[in-house]
């Protein structure tokens, strides 16, 4: 028989009746904690995974999510204004102090 040994003793490394069950018990999990918190991202979830003992990858967690569509539409982050507002505002006091300064002057 042509066969190498390391082919007649592989063994594959994954079991894939045990990874199936993992996953969908790591979507239960995700799917109660974003009917709890509905605004949670995957690092939100993995923290609060955390917190109950569950430990995963955050890519896990993403991927998961992501296949189950509990992945929320991400939100648009805002500009922040109020340094701008604020560098406008320190502009026009000393344009006024300059102003105020010289119409004394005359």
């Amino acid at each position: 028989m042509n066969l190498a040994s390391s082919s007649y003793y592989y063994k594959p490394k994954t079991d894939v009746n045990g990874q199936a069950r993992r996953d969908a018990e790591l979507r239960d999990h995700i799917e109660r904690i974003q009917g709890e918190f509905a605004g949670y991202g995957y690092r939100r979830l993995g923290k609060q995974l955390r917190r109950v003992q569950r430990l995963y990858q955050p890519r896990r967690i993403d991927t998961i999510s992501l296949k189950a569509d509990t992945q929320l539409v991400l939100r648009v982050k805002r500009r922040c204004r109020s340094a701008g507002l604020w560098r406008m505002t320190a502009l026009m006091c000393q344009l006024r102090a300059r102003l105020d300064h010289s119409s004394r002057a005359f």
